[in-house]
């Protein structure tokens, strides 16, 4: 967010991705439902079949506009939960979110494995109706990879300390749904 607020102030161009609503553009019209089941633009999301990459938005907290989550797939065609984008009533994206297994049905794969998945979040978008929509999450995961990949590094040390008091399944703990999280807002 700073750098895009830095290039405004300095007049330099804005890439398209940044001067819509995200979340609106996820609607696509229909209406925000405070419900975690409810997915948009549709059950699915948008999936980029080249990359195998793919986000959905929803609404179901009452402090945010609503997140997109967005997964990339493994060699098995699985997918794998890399990064959650909160955004707000404007359509900013304020913060990037990793959750435990149980919020997303996703495997556990370490810091240093994740890297790949973050480095090759892509959404093609060419052709596609939802082109900004693309670029603007797709944006936001290629400008902060390095940010996330230390939320990854922050979720293993989660891990070793649930290992460590000995919680018998911390991926299945429902007392731990955010695992590491960082703020986009700058004060």
């Amino acid at each position: 967010m700073k750098s895009l607020m830095t290039a405004a102030i300095a007049g330099i161009p804005m890439p398209a991705w940044a001067s819509f609503h995200a979340g609106e553009a996820a609607l696509m019209g229909q209406a925000r439902v405070f419900d975690p089941y409810k997915h948009y633009p549709s059950e699915t999301g948008i999936n980029d079949p080249a990359s195998g990459c793919r986000f959905f938005f929803h609404h179901h907290r009452p402090d945010e506009f609503g997140h997109f989550h967005t997964f990339g797939r493994d060699e098995f065609g699985a997918p794998i939960h890399i990064v959650m984008i909160t955004i707000d009533k404007a359509g900013n994206a304020t913060r990037l979110t990793t959750t435990n297994q149980w919020v997303t049905g996703t495997r556990y794969i370490d810091a240093e494995g994740m890297k790949a998945f973050i480095n090759g979040f892509r959404m093609q978008a060419e052709d596609h109706p939802q082109r900004e929509l693309m670029q603007f999450i797709e944006g936001i995961v290629q400008q902060h990879r390095d940010a996330i990949h230390r939320l990854y590094i922050d979720h293993d040390r989660w891990l070793a300390t649930q290992r460590a008091a000995q919680n018998p399944d911390p991926f299945q703990d429902k007392a731990h749904e955010e695992i590491s999280s960082v703020s986009l807002v700058k004060s």
